[in-house]
Parts: C-alpha cells; structure tokens; sequence
C-alpha cells in the first residue's frame, strides 16, 4: 500500500489534547477510505480521544468532486480549513500539462475553527523539488487551554 500517515498526539497538563495527523495519500487513498482501514482507525482515535483535531496533507484528490477522502472528513465532523471562496480559488497541484487541483488540505476540528489565526498556500519550490504548494494553518491555542473555557467545549 502506497502512502504515510503520521499520527502525534499532544498532551497538556490540564487533559487537554491535541492530535495532529499527517497525511501522503499515495494512489489509493480512494480505497483506504472506502474500507475503513487504518486511516479511518486513527481518525476516529484522534477524534474520540482528543480534545482537538488537526489532519492534513496530500489526499490526491480534488474536494471539489466530494471524493470520498474529503466526504468521509465532512462527516467525522472536520471542517476544511481553507474554506468559502478561499478553497475555491487555492490551487495546491500543478502538473507539466497545466492541469491544477485543490489536493493537498488541513482540516480541523470544528472547536478549532474560531482558533484559526491563519491559512494559506505558499510556494515551497524554492525550497523542495514538489509539484505542490504547502497548506499551513496557524492555530492559537491560547484561549482554549485555560480548563474553564475546556469545559464549555464539552
């Protein structure tokens, strides 16, 4: 099976937590998703077992079609990060024959989305030798570790 998944999980001494998944989708992302294999095992982990989400990376797939990749965060109740006109008008993928997609995403954790201090699309082909261009959120976590603000989350 093509493809990574990096799984990190931070604990803050209040029993808040934070995951954070990363993602090279690889060809057969269609098919992880679709038999609820071990990504689907560590999405529903992070979710169950966090107190907030963040998952990002290379799906390979264009949201814009409502693959199956990008359904199945909607419906684990992530929210992409880079939304409204923005996600429409962000292209992360470009190939020789001028084709561009939207494939590479951060989704967060709806409790996060008020935290979003930033998203984006920068070039990184200064720096790496990639067809894609880098998704990065920013997330001020400040506000939401103080415990008696956790408790209104719950």
């Amino acid at each position: 099976m093509s493809g990574r998944l990096l799984f990190i999980k931070l604990l803050f001494k209040n029993k808040l937590s934070v995951s954070i998944l990363g993602l090279y989708a690889g060809a057969l992302l269609v098919v992880w998703f679709s038999q609820a294999g071990e990504i689907n095992f560590f999405i529903a982990k992070a979710i169950n077992e966090s107190s907030f989400v963040v998952f990002g990376g290379d799906f390979n797939e264009d949201g814009s079609q409502k693959c199956a990749s990008f359904k199945k965060c909607l419906e684990l109740g992530l929210v992409n990060s880079l939304i409204g006109s923005l996600a429409i008008k962000m292209l992360t993928w470009a190939n020789s024959r001028s084709v561009m997609k939207t494939i590479d995403y951060v989704f967060v954790s709806l409790n996060l989305v008020n935290s979003l201090v930033h998203c984006g699309i920068s070039d990184i082909s200064e720096y790496f030798d990639t067809d894609h261009q880098a998704v990065s959120v920013s997330i001020s976590l400040g506000g939401l570790l103080d415990t008696h603000l956790f408790s209104l989350h719950k």
